[in-house]
C-alpha cells in the first residue's frame, strides 16, 4: 500500500507480488541487520543455499588472488531445510513477514 505521494515500487515474480525490488544477497545480510534496518523495509529477505541434503562446499583453498583481483570459488555448503527453519521463524516471530 501506498501513502500520498508515495511511489508504488511493487514488482511481480510469476504469481509472486513482492512490496519492492530490493533483496539483499544471501550472505551479505544476517538477522543481526535487523537491529540497523526495519527489515519490513526489504521486498523478499534471500536465503543461503538450501539443499536435500548437507553440502561441504569446495575443498581449500577457496581463494586465489590475482593482478586483477579475487577468484573465488566456495561452493557454499548447503544446508538442509531443517536447519534453515529456525532463523526464519525467528526472523518472523520478530514480526517479520
Amino acid at each position: 500500500m501506498t501513502g500520498a505521494g508515495m511511489t508504488d515500487l511493487s514488482v511481480r515474480i510469476g504469481a509472486l507480488t513482492l512490496a519492492n525490488p530490493v533483496m539483499p544477497a544471501s550472505g551479505t545480510f544476517a538477522e543481526g541487520m535487523a537491529q540497523a534496518i526495519d527489515l519490513d523495509l526489504l521486498g523478499a529477505f534471500v536465503t543461503k543455499t538450501i539443499t536435500r541434503e548437507l553440502r561441504q562446499g569446495n575443498p581449500l583453498p577457496r581463494v586465489a588472488e590475482t593482478e586483477s583481483g579475487l577468484i573465488n570459488s566456495i561452493g557454499s555448503p548447503g544446508a538442509c531445510p531443517i536447519s534453515s527453519i529456525t532463523p526464519c521463524r525467528s526472523l518472523r516471530s520478530a514480526g517479520r513477514r
